[in-house]
């Protein structure tokens, strides 16, 4: 399989993309349903609390600002 996808000129990246792509297939199919659905369930679950950070971060740095500009007054 992999052989059929090789091309002259390629880059490292789309090589290690391919492998990749190969070994995340092969676990899936080693993976039950529900072992899928834990997995994808703590991926989202990071992403939402990472943006949930990132939205108060830019609000501490939003109230800084605000009492940094009427300090100055």
């Amino acid at each position: 399989m992999l052989s059929a996808k090789l091309k002259l000129g390629m880059s490292l990246r789309e090589y290690a993309k391919i492998l990749g792509r190969k070994g995340g297939l092969a676990r899936g199919k080693r993976l039950s349903a529900a072992q899928r659905k834990n997995i994808a369930s703590s991926g989202g679950k990071a992403r939402s609390e990472s943006y949930k950070l990132a939205r108060r971060i830019e609000n501490n740095f939003r109230y800084v600002d605000s009492i940094n500009e009427l300090a100055s007054k």
